[in-house]
């Protein structure tokens, strides 16, 4: 008989392993938590540098960029009813680029690089690394009213906005990742011009309804300029915290001295443009990157092909620009305001022809096709119009139309005698003033003549039927006489290939070996020496040209050495500079040069209140020079030659600018694309009569002809 275990002991056996297995759970779960609590200590001191580097960054941040302070005082003084003018002002501006900071996590990183721009050992983080726009490296807009949200994707959005309110898009463009870039022997070559930036962009608006194309300008963010003096700026000891150090650190940080400087080359960069719509309608944006890394500098690296990139928008992004309801569209017709008392809805373009008279040939506006203007009524007529009916219209005034007779009767009671400096875009625009304006007029009329076709659009240099009676385009030098009798005024026109050694004669030939101003009044009853201008413009008798000779010499000074010298100073002198310069010159060799002719404008011109006006090269975008010429030219190059010139002549000579450039940066995109066929990058015929305009109501506004006062009826 088999005797079998007695029914406990089994309940025992079943009891103790539940127990144990309980128990090994609960080991488990106690060693689980053990586990992760030390992972977590070990982390958290492993994590610890990091918070401590951002609270300081965060610190830092603030300081350099009190945005959160600004923006509570202005949402207190929008709640106060109490403030209505304070309320007004911050709704106009509440998007303007001084009220709008860039994103926190956008703020970081740019610390980061800043730190690493420096030289300094930077370890990474998802802190930095993290963001959706750096990874995919694609340059992207910020809008002011949109904030961007991670992990939302922008909405379409119609912007509204009053005239004349700011308001701030930036543009970001993160290291570049392109291979062809990176790994080129030749990258460092690539250095922007002192005052210009590592990015060429494009920035243009065009109105749905009427076609209307505006260009603003994409300056470097103000920011990457304080965090560069503000590390400079930080102890030692906090930049060697900021740094995560494992390097010696200098003790001294140079600020930046220009503005390309504030940022490393290979580091998020940021622009931004403040938009200032006067018409009123709905606009669309385009941004277009040209070049990056400075890769537009072709100076002393090759030329790099265009191949522009177009950043996308967020969605169907549109700004609609409308008046309010008690503002009208457009006034009755009456006596205008002076322009410095206008409004800013004075400045629409349904207002244009309430405006007054321009007397300046600087006139900042946009191009208005005159069928806008369907009744426009008596004395409503644009000064001129290109082949596409399209006339430029200034936002604080408008543009007189002068006839050749009324410049010409004009010059012999203000200017009679004008010395020109020039190359070929001068001499067309010499073309169009000494045939009264018929040279090249009637495009229709010739359109199946191809020769001449391309004369008025591009090349005149060679021109079958030209009267060489009224001057020879082919001399350097031309005495030109505009006027039948012997009262008429005259142009001496010197035709140079700018400030370049291509010149023949060299250039400062037309200033060397002028008598001294004392010296000239002694033999020249009409020369008069000018001791107001001088005072003006800080120049001392004595520091203008030669030091006076203690006996005159034999025949008096030598007139006859130099082409221009004349019996007496001329009224105007007019100088062109950058087309050829931009193409052939290096920029170190052309700001000696500007400086040098500076100083020749002061010993020739100064003495006798001769006024100095400056003629800009022609505006250039949209292609490079990949013929046999080579020529130098990019957008940012001329932008940059012309910006050096400008400022210099106008500090030092007083000079008046003759703003040709603006002109052209204002058309449109298709008319810009069709000067690409012309390499001396001319403009069209019709368009250099819209410069002559400019130039008259510049020189002869406020004139009085007839009774009538130019400035304004």
């Amino acid at each position: 008989m088999v005797v079998g275990r007695p029914p406990t002991s089994l309940a025992k056996r079943v009891h103790h392993w539940v127990v144990s297995h309980g128990l090994r759970r609960r080991s488990l779960l106690i060693f689980s938590i053990f586990a992760i609590l030390i992972y977590i200590f070990i982390f958290r001191r492993q994590d610890s540098p990091h918070r401590i580097l951002a609270h300081l960054e965060d610190e830092w941040a603030e300081r350099l960029f009190p945005a959160k302070a600004s923006a509570r005082t202005g949402w207190t003084l929008w709640r106060d009813s109490v403030q209505p003018a304070e309320k007004e002002e911050f709704n106009f501006h509440q998007y303007s680029c001084e009220n709008t900071p860039l994103p926190l996590h956008l703020v970081r990183r740019l610390i980061r690089e800043r730190v690493l721009a420096e030289g300094y050992y930077v370890g990474r983080s998802r802190r930095y690394m993290d963001d959706l726009e750096v990874k995919d490296n694609r340059p992207y807009l910020l809008f002011a009213s949109s904030p961007p949200r991670r992990g939302f994707k922008p909405r379409p959005q119609n912007i509204k906005l009053r005239p004349g309110q700011p308001y701030c898009v930036r543009i970001v463009i993160p290291p570049t990742m392109d291979p062809e870039i990176l790994e080129d022997p030749q990258r460092e070559e690539y250095v922007p011009i002192a005052g210009s930036y590592w990015d060429s962009i494009m920035v243009d608006l065009t109105q749905r309804e009427t076609g209307i194309e505006l260009s603003m300008n994409a300056t470097q963010w103000d920011g990457h300029q304080k965090l560069a003096e503000g590390f400079a700026q930080l102890p030692y000891e906090t930049r060697v915290q900021l740094s995560h150090d494992r390097r010696p650190l200098s003790d001294v940080v140079q600020p930046p001295q220009y503005p390309h400087e504030a940022v490393a080359r290979h580091a998020t960069h940021v622009y931004e443009t403040e938009l200032r719509i006067m018409d009123t309608g709905t606009f669309d944006l385009a941004v277009t990157l040209e070049y990056i890394d400075g890769r537009w500098n072709f100076e002393a690296a090759p030329i790099i092909p265009y191949e522009p990139y177009d950043i996308p928008l967020p969605f169907d992004t549109t700004f609609s620009v409308h008046l309010l309801d008690d503002q009208p569209l457009k006034q009755a017709y009456k006596k205008p305001i002076h322009a410095a008392h206008q409004k800013l809805t004075d400045s629409t373009y349904l207002n244009h022809f309430n405006l007054p008279f321009c007397n300046t040939s600087y006139a900042p506006g946009r191009w208005l096709n005159i069928e806008l203007f369907p009744d426009r009524g008596p004395g409503e007529e644009p000064a001129a119009l290109d082949a596409e009916g399209n006339f430029w219209a200034p936002y604080a005034c408008r543009l007189r139309q002068y006839t050749y007779a009324d410049f010409t009767k004009c010059l012999t009671e203000r200017y009679p005698l004008i010395h020109w400096f020039g190359d070929s875009n001068s001499r067309r625009a010499i073309k169009k003033i000494v045939t009264a304006g018929e040279w090249c007029r009637d495009l229709p009329a010739i359109a199946g003549d191809e020769e001449n076709l391309r004369i008025c659009h591009c090349e005149d240099y060679t021109q079958p039927d030209w009267n060489y009676t009224l001057f020879n385009p082919a001399l350097r030098a031309n005495r030109i006489a505009l006027g039948p009798n012997d009262s008429r005024p005259e142009i001496w026109f010197y035709k140079w290939d700018g400030l370049t050694n291509l010149n023949s004669p060299p250039w400062e030939e037309n200033f060397l070996e002028y008598p001294n101003a004392s010296e000239l009044v002694q033999y020249e009853k009409e020369a008069k020496v000018d001791y107001d201008w001088l005072q003006l413009h800080n120049i001392t008798p004595t520091s203008v040209g030669v030091p006076p000779k203690p006996a005159p010499r034999r025949n008096g000074p030598q007139y006859r050495k130099r082409w221009y010298l004349t019996r007496a100073p001329p009224s105007i002198a007019i100088i062109s500079l950058g087309n050829w310069d931009t193409a052939w010159l290096p920029y170190v060799e052309y700001q000696e040069n500007v400086r040098k002719l500076v100083g020749y404008l002061k010993q020739r011109y100064m003495p006798y209140g001769t006024q100095i006006i400056y003629r800009p090269p022609q505006y250039f975008c949209c292609r490079v020079d990949l013929s046999d010429w080579k020529r130098r030219l990019s957008t940012l190059r001329v932008e940059a030659y012309d910006r050096f010139a400008r400022d210099l002549l106008v500090r030092e000579v007083g000079a008046v600018v003759w703003d040709v450039y603006a002109l052209g940066k204002g058309r449109s995109e298709h008319l810009r694309l069709g000067s690409l066929d012309c390499p001396s990058n001319h403009v069209g015929s019709d368009v250099v009569e819209v410069e002559n305009q400019l130039l008259m109501n510049g020189l002869c506004g406020g004139w009085k002809l007839g009774g009538d006062v130019m400035a304004g009826r």
